[in-house]
């Protein structure tokens, strides 16, 4: 989509995601050489399987429902052609209707399939898991266990992640001047890491938005303009031919339905509401990195910047969730 929209070319992970073992190492760069063991590599294993899955399931969901708006209006526009061809210009049109049927036949394919193996859902929980690894990292260098969700778990994927951690144990060693300092400074990495992404995804979420209410808003401005162009003909009493009569029915009914193919594409990426709560989660992480900067390598200070900093991930986690708990494919018309 991104491709489609000129925002950027296609890039090999689009169609080939990062393996689990890249992602695991990536989280095992913050535990710090010191860190490995065992215990740490089974939970980095772990992190990098949910993070994997979470974008893989990302870019199949957002394909299927990209694709589906799409071809349906494409469907709609060969069912003009249809009827255009077939009543006025006296065209052979089995073929294009054969065309319509087979583009019908994959929108309903694509909708079972997305119901049926759950590509949303798995989305969602995947994700969950591996911000809740990751948002742990932090608090367990300091060696201490944040308990983020008490009593009865609500999902298997709070219950999945604190089994994790209690497995990953509690970090053994002295929490000396020298180790504070350290885990100090993998907090500041840590912080900036996720303030540059999310100045990146409140760019990037912006960029689509706009674009996308762009191409749709050029689809049904253009719809107008060929109203009042065929009105005007009319009232100067000027006929075209007639094929480029049926040309311009055609497309006039045509352009309204990709702009409400865009309209339902913004619906359900909700791209807005991802770049609010970025550019949210950017604000908040900046705040804390001047605090986390200035802060001594204070145990208690340090424990206090990261659990503040696993509420906001897991504060963002939160809200996306509920962002996205309704956007799914199974019940699109």
């Amino acid at each position: 989509m991104l491709a489609m929209l000129g925002l950027r070319r296609m890039k090999r992970t689009d169609l080939e995601p990062l393996p689990p073992e890249a992602l695991a190492d990536d989280l095992k760069t913050l535990t710090g050489a010191q860190d490995a063991s065992a215990a740490t590599d089974a939970f980095a294993a772990a992190y990098g399987f949910a993070d994997a899955m979470a974008v893989r399931y990302a870019q199949v969901f957002r394909g299927s429902y990209v694709a589906r708006f799409l071809l349906a209006a494409t469907a709609v526009i060969l069912g003009g052609i249809t009827l255009i061809g077939g009543e006025i210009l006296g065209w052979t049109t089995w073929p294009v209707s054969v065309a319509q049927m087979a583009i019908v036949g994959v929108v309903l394919l694509n909708t079972a399939v997305a119901a049926r193996r759950n590509w949303h859902g798995r989305w969602r929980e995947c994700r969950e898991v591996a911000e809740r690894m990751r948002s742990a990292v932090p608090s367990w260098l300091l060696g201490q266990v944040r308990n983020d969700a008490p009593g009865l778990e609500p999902a298997w994927t709070g219950w999945y992640s604190r089994a994790q951690l209690r497995a990953l144990g509690l970090w053994s060693g002295e929490l000396d001047p020298a180790r504070l300092a350290a885990v100090k400074a993998t907090l500041s990495r840590f912080v900036a890491d996720q303030h540059a992404y999310h100045r990146r995804n409140a760019t990037l979420m912006r960029a689509i938005e706009h674009r996308v209410d762009l191409f749709g808003r050029v689809f049904f401005v253009g719809a107008l303009l060929l109203v009042a162009l065929d009105i005007g003909l009319e009232i100067a009493g000027i006929r075209l031919p007639q094929g480029w009569q049926a040309v311009l029915i055609g497309v006039t009914a045509g352009l309204p339905v990709f702009g409400t193919a865009s309209f339902a594409i913004r619906a359900i990426g909700d791209f807005e509401g991802s770049a609010t709560r970025s550019a949210r989660m950017a604000a908040a992480l900046e705040g804390l990195a001047e605090g986390l900067a200035a802060d001594p390598p204070d145990l208690i200070v340090l424990r206090a910047r990261a659990a503040s900093l696993a509420d906001a991930m897991l504060g963002d986690v939160a809200h996306w969730r509920f962002a996205t708990e309704t956007r799914h494919l199974g019940t699109l018309g």
